[in-house]
């Protein structure tokens, strides 16, 4: 039988991701929450940018998790990033970088 705190990890299996740059705070990841190996530990089966198929699998604690946004099936990450908090996210840090650039023209 389960226990409750494996039930409340359990729960982040299936959802699917963004991750955010720590230096930048851009998108900088997708992918989706395939399993936990251990308590505070998941992994993570990442989605390439170009054709959106699967590439590698990270391994990843649950602290550095905290700041990802998470969705509860693919159509909802895509939408994130095309109109909704991800697509957001990038157009600001995207013109950022913009203004950096011309400040140091």
């Amino acid at each position: 039988m389960k226990t409750e705190k494996q039930e409340k990890e359990n729960v982040l299996i299936g959802q699917f991701i963004h991750t955010l740059n720590p230096q930048t705070g851009d998108i900088a990841l997708q992918g989706v929450v395939v399993g936990t190996p251990e308590p505070e530990w998941y992994y993570v089966q990442l989605f390439s940018w170009i054709d959106g198929e699967p590439t590698q699998r990270i391994l990843v604690p649950f602290k550095d998790m905290t700041a990802w946004l998470f969705y509860k099936n693919q159509d909802c990450m895509i939408f994130s990033w095309e109109y909704g908090m991800a697509w957001q996210i990038h157009k600001k840090c995207e013109h950022k970088e913009e203004q950096k650039q011309q400040k140091g023209k």
